[in-house]
């Protein structure tokens, strides 16, 4: 029954090659299926022994570095057009499902004001939720390392007066919380100390074109793994790479492409979730919510503190877990894509697949 099912898969995926992919029309050709986007691939890699990319994973050995995965994007993307037509009578447009973002564009370029560029932020996100994997800030500290810096207890041990001081006694979070944030960026506190930052350092942006650019290349950061990872975009890719190539080194190299895609759409949703988490913070959200912080404060309102940390955690985690939902679902669709351009590339043979179906029905 199981290599029916496989068979009738791969009839109904290369009969609908001349239509426009709609996955969900594919997903109800599948028996037991359902329309649970988020069960799709579960159901397929079932079916299929293993579907295309979605058990293998790209070497991270390198820190994560937007720049980096922004140049690594344009591999990942094709001018779509070119695999259709001339048609007579009409004009083929050029259509480059590409990789928007000139504000990204020009903050790689210059590689200047980490310290006040919003874009910075997204290099510490891999930190906040690669928790296991030796991540560091765009500071070069690790979590923990940089919070110690952060402590009440090692700015108030200064002696001077100075501006980190003045932010932390105001208690107000959102203050405190925009100072973090900036210090996250500042390579020189690596070797430094976090009260020597100045208010003259801090900035906002220039002019309101730049202002524009940050909010296009923080746009283009987190929609990035959305273009590459769309259907049509994965199709139109594999539709090139695998011409020439069958059997298990068709498969490889969709195997190779998916996981580069599957990567890309990683870092994206960890772009997003940080990016959501600080745009959905309230003004008096804690905003060093440690015990490390907690202690410092009078015991009256220390349980209300505590309380307002742990309320804290349920929003980010209820956040977290819809973002990280929808990162799922665009990788089981890029990877669905994938298995059909993998069935679609390899010579079907109709009648022999008939025959084959009425022998195991009989």
């Amino acid at each position: 029954m199981k290599k029916l099912t496989t068979t009738l898969v791969a009839l109904a995926l290369s009969h609908s090659l001349v239509f426009s992919f709609d996955w969900k029309q594919a997903a109800g050709m599948i028996p037991g299926l359902g329309g649970a986007a988020s069960k799709i691939f579960d159901k397929i890699n079932q079916i299929s022994f293993g579907a295309v990319g979605m058990c293998y994973t790209m070497q991270q050995v390198k820190q994560f570095d937007v720049c980096s995965a922004f140049n690594e994007i344009g591999s990942l993307q094709v001018e779509i057009c070119n695999i259709a037509p001339q048609v007579p009578g009409f004009q083929k447009k050029q259509k480059t499902v590409g990789i928007s973002g000139f504000g990204l564009q020009a903050y790689c370029a210059a590689q200047q004001n980490k310290i006040n560029n919003i874009i910075a932020s997204i290099n510490n996100y891999e930190a906040y939720y690669n928790l296991g994997g030796n991540s560091k800030l765009a500071n070069g500290l690790d979590i923990d390392s940089f919070f110690q810096k952060a402590s009440p207890k090692t700015i108030f041990s200064t002696k001077s007066e100075n501006f980190a001081k003045a932010v932390f006694r105001t208690g107000n979070q959102s203050e405190i919380n925009a100072l973090i944030s900036i210090q996250q960026n500042n390579e020189n506190l690596k070797s430094g100390n976090f009260t020597d930052l100045s208010i003259d350092e801090i900035q906002a942006p220039a002019t309101m074109t730049e202002y524009l650019k940050e909010v296009d290349g923080l746009s283009a950061a987190i929609s990035n793994g959305y273009i590459v990872g769309a259907p049509s975009n994965v199709a139109g890719v594999l539709k090139q790479k695998l011409n020439g190539k069958e059997g298990s080194d068709a498969e490889s190299e969709a195997n190779r492409h998916i996981s580069n895609v599957n990567t890309q759409i990683d870092n994206n949703t960890k772009a997003m979730m940080g990016v959501a988490e600080q745009a959905a913070r309230q003004k008096d959200d804690i905003a060093m919510p440690t015990q490390e912080y907690v202690k410092y404060l009078k015991k009256d309102a220390r349980l209300r503190v505590i309380a307002q940390i742990k309320n804290q955690q349920q929003r980010q985690a209820l956040l977290r877990a819809k973002i990280q939902e929808g990162g799922e679902v665009r990788k089981n669709l890029a990877s669905l894509a994938a298995q059909k351009a993998v069935i679609a590339n390899e010579k079907f043979d109709k009648d022999s697949a008939e025959q084959e179906i009425n022998q195991l029905i009989q």
